[in-house]
């Protein structure tokens, strides 16, 4: 699992700009990762220089191989996302994950070992982050994505979930 998935295509909120500009400063570190761009097709050929390995819109059988090479995922938004659905798929795929620590991304992954959180729009605390994924040995990787799973799981389930509506509900009697 050397690669690191970005889905958010080339939408300048998305902030694959700065996930760009992160990768050009670390890639060197690591010859053998790749950084797998989803909807960055249209990307210039001289960010295949870089290992960077755009890709158009993948069929769920496509989506499903690429997540067997991956290691981490990666959400540099810009923007306040309410729910972010491409860190909940990483998480529950036992992924590492690294993201913008703003909207809904924050209070999902709060305490989860396997995440690392970073100020929208900071290259330098983003190339951090992928410094850290990158040099996680296999072991490491396992449990930290297992754990994220785990405990997602957990802060999800639907059964607990009821139950607490439900008290919320009894109190306004």
């Amino acid at each position: 699992s050397n690669g690191v998935g970005y889905f958010g295509g080339l939408s300048i909120f998305k902030g694959y700009h700065l996930l760009l500009k992160a990768w050009a400063k670390i890639y060197k570190h690591y010859p053998s990762f790749r950084l797998y761009m989803t909807k960055c097709y249209k990307l210039p050929s001289t960010f295949f220089k870089i290992n960077v390995v755009p890709l158009r819109r993948l069929s769920i059988e496509e989506f499903r191989n690429l997540y067997k090479v991956l290691r981490a995922v990666v959400v540099p938004s810009l923007w306040s996302e309410p729910w972010g659905y491409v860190g909940v798929e990483a998480l529950l795929s036992g992924r590492i994950l690294v993201a913008s620590n703003i909207g809904g991304i924050m209070e999902m992954t709060l305490s989860l070992k396997g995440v690392r959180l970073v100020q929208p729009g900071n290259v330098d605390e983003l190339i951090d982050a992928l410094n850290w994924v990158l040099s996680l040995d296999y072991k490491d990787l396992i449990e930290l994505g297992l754990s994220n799973r785990e405990k997602l799981l957990q802060r999800f389930d639907s059964t607990e979930s009821s139950k607490i509506l439900v008290k919320i509900l009894e109190s306004f009697k």
